[in-house]
């Protein structure tokens, strides 16, 4: 190679951004910010990758956050130098417009918990209507059998297990 072959070759380099995508693995997460640094694949760290399209207000659009560890598929933003993550191997949240209302309902268990709870409304409406007054004793047999009833109630619903956590809307 001929010393203006060099010369041109190491301008081109110079002014070349690099790849406009690539691999990475992340290697500081920042859940709390909208952005994480990643290093590809021949270990050059990368800092301030951003995790989403808009940066003018906290709380727009959808703020992915990758686990630490995990692959991504980093692109250029035009010929700056700017990066944003493109598709995530693992994920460690999903925030949705600011995540104000909390996590995500996983419908199956909400489902259970819903059924549980219809059945124990029916049940108490049982008890109640199976109750039977008697007459001079001041309700004491209908209290009984009220309490016998609804202790039979025993399959109580439980709405700790219906959010998703890592996905916040």
């Amino acid at each position: 190679m001929t010393i203006e072959q060099q010369v041109l070759r190491g301008l081109k380099n110079l002014s070349d951004k690099g790849e406009s995508t690539f691999i990475a693995n992340v290697v500081n997460n920042y859940p709390d910010k909208d952005f994480v640094d990643v290093k590809d694949l021949n270990g050059t760290l990368y800092p301030g990758v951003r995790k989403r399209a808009s940066l003018s207000e906290a709380t727009a659009g959808i703020i992915i956050t990758p686990a630490s560890g995990s692959s991504v598929i980093v692109s250029r933003i035009g010929n700056s130098d700017e990066l944003f993550i493109e598709m995530w191997s693992d994920l460690e949240s999903v925030i949705i417009d600011g995540g104000k209302n909390g996590g995500l309902s996983i419908t199956p268990e909400l489902v259970t918990q819903l059924a549980k709870l219809t059945a124990r409304v029916d049940g108490i409406i049982t008890a109640i209507k199976s109750g039977v007054p008697v007459a001079s004793d001041g309700g004491a047999a209908l209290q009984t059998t009220i309490v016998a009833n609804l202790e039979k109630l025993t399959d109580k619903e439980n709405f700790s297990g219906i959010e998703n956590k890592k996905i916040k809307h």
